[in-house]
């Protein structure tokens, strides 16, 4: 996958991910807890479309593999788990962010930097 392919869909998947949280919110009994979550995939991704560093490539990668790892072993059993279509929505968008996040670390970007380091 091309890296600015992997960011853009990291974006994607943030944005998506980061406005699920924030209306999922409403149905808990802390919603603070979940508007915070959302607001640092929020914050995330604007540092992410702004700049082109791997910094918010870690932190959305991070932030998406810690809500994955919450929702298989945390909010599946949960008393305040939320109905089996949307804990299925929030695992696809956190897989996704994940991928991504790896794809985008991982990817021809390093390639590409070495080949510019050969050119000069």
């Amino acid at each position: 996958m091309n890296v600015t392919v992997a960011r853009h869909a990291l974006l994607g998947f943030s944005l998506a991910l980061g406005l699920l949280e924030f209306v999922d919110g409403f149905r808990l009994e802390l919603p603070w807890m979940a508007w915070f979550y959302a607001l640092l995939l929020l914050a995330g991704s604007a540092w992410l479309w702004r700049t082109g560093n791997r910094g918010p490539v870690v932190m959305l990668g991070v932030l998406h593999l810690l809500e994955l790892v919450m929702l298989l072993f945390v909010f599946r059993t949960a008393s305040q788990a939320p109905p089996a279509w949307l804990w299925w929505l929030f695992v696809l968008l956190t897989l996704g962010g994940t991928a991504t996040a790896v794809a985008s670390l991982t990817g021809p970007r390093t390639a590409v930097a070495t080949n510019r380091q050969r050119a000069t």
